[in-house]
């Protein structure tokens, strides 16, 4: 009985995959597939990131560098070492680590900055949207701001520029990642008044067309030149 246990037993630990050891100072991806995150879009949460160990505890536990109240010591299953710096011409693998799911499959990123932000249309309205910038992912991209609430880089960039209902951050930022331009406003001096279709109010149309004259003098006389299109 004692040789078939034996025998048993060393086939189980045939079939398990040897654990990786690690040292003080590697560079390791964590899993946090069964953190039970309290930030409301745990998607966006900062759990998957890369951190340093800093201590062995044993075979198959080590400490890492992790910031805030969760506990430092993690089992070796949930890590993937991180490759350093590659020499010219080599290739890394993790400069765009994928996802970590969660217990429910959802998917969780890194959030590393958020560049900027701006109001972008929708239908007939329009919704609040971030320039985000990913760990280990070289675009950035528009995320809506209610995707981001809650999570370190929010507070960092309302701590730096206020409210990112009300402020857009730094302008050089948004026309760096997006290329745009600024929009063309009438030159100096020059006021739009109406652009209307006929069909649209023909009572003001015509009182405006026949006072046409009258208008062009009355915004010369005060430098201005009036445009009805």
């Amino acid at each position: 009985m004692a040789a078939a246990q034996q025998q048993q037993e060393d086939a189980a630990n045939a079939k398990k995959q040897a654990a990786e050891r690690f040292e003080v100072g590697d560079k390791v991806w964590l899993s946090m597939a069964s953190y039970k995150s309290p930030r409301p879009c745990k998607k966006l949460d900062w759990l998957h990131h890369k951190y340093t160990v800093t201590k062995i505890i044993n075979s198959h536990v080590v400490e890492l560098d992790v910031r805030g109240s969760i506990y430092r010591r993690f089992h070796v299953d949930l890590l993937r070492r991180a490759h350093q710096d590659p020499a010219p011409g080599q290739k890394v693998d993790d400069a765009q680590p994928p996802p970590i799911q969660d217990e429910a499959g959802e998917d969780l990123w890194d959030v590393d900055e958020i560049l900027c932000a701006r109001w972008k249309k929708r239908g007939r309205g329009q919704f609040r949207q971030a320039l985000v910038r990913w760990t280990g992912y070289a675009n950035p991209t528009w995320e809506p701001v209610e995707w981001l609430q809650g999570t370190i880089a929010m507070k960092a960039f309302e701590d730096k520029y206020g409210p990112i209902q009300t402020n857009d951050g730094p302008r050089e930022s948004y026309e760096k990642s997006t290329g745009a331009q600024e929009s063309r406003r009438p030159r100096p001096g020059r006021i739009w008044l109406f652009s209307l279709r006929p069909e649209v109010n023909y009572p003001i149309l015509a009182l405006f067309w026949a006072c046409r004259d009258q208008l062009s003098d009355f915004g010369s006389f005060l430098g201005m030149h009036w445009s009805i299109t």
